[in-house]
């Protein structure tokens, strides 16, 4: 079947201007274009991704919520207290190794529509995969410290993935109809 994915993308306002000069431009041509959205200030509003979340789930039944816990945790339990199933991902090849090998066979069978979203297309050309030795894999983000460029979307893609596989059969799945909706 297809897998759609429909990214949505966030940036403190203040922040823009932070970003080397020729990422600068692609920033604010992508909140122009309202590929990314802005939040107020210099860190990431989670009130507004939470209204966002809560705005889809009128439209579209969310399953799951996939997280990492190592920077969404707060906004995970004021989502599960809101009633959204919450699913604690850790980053690393546990959790990539399988989604990231499915989404390279949708791709190669050209069954992934993302409607050309360019700021997800630019965090997938930004992500390294890794190895280990067991041969799982995982996404980096290249020269980590130094680099501009971002792999956020790349990453919550493949925690998309990886809730979708694991999900019960359903004849049509929700996942077919919507994809998957994760915080990164």
């Amino acid at each position: 079947g297809m897998f759609p994915v429909a990214p949505w993308f966030w940036i403190p306002a203040d922040t823009v201007q932070d970003r080397p000069n020729m990422e600068t431009a692609k920033y604010r041509a992508w909140i122009k274009d309202g590929k990314i959205q802005t939040t107020p200030g210099n860190h990431l509003d989670y009130s507004v991704v939470r209204g966002r979340i809560n705005e889809i789930a009128k439209v579209v039944k969310i399953r799951e919520i996939a997280f990492d816990p190592m920077f969404a945790g707060q906004l995970a339990m004021e989502l599960e207290s809101e009633g959204f199933v919450m699913v604690a991902t850790p980053q690393g090849p546990r959790h990539f190794t399988e989604p990231l090998q499915q989404i390279e066979s949708a791709v190669l069978d050209k069954r992934l529509r993302h409607g050309g979203n360019p700021v997800l297309r630019w965090n997938v050309d930004c992500a390294q995969v890794k190895q280990d030795s067991k041969g799982g894999i995982w996404l980096a983000k290249p020269d980590r410290m130094k680099s501009g460029k971002r792999i956020d979307g790349a990453v919550a893609m493949a925690m998309a993935f990886g809730r979708a596989l694991l999900a019960p059969a359903p004849r049509v799945s929700v996942y077919a109809r919507r994809g998957g909706v994760v915080l990164q």
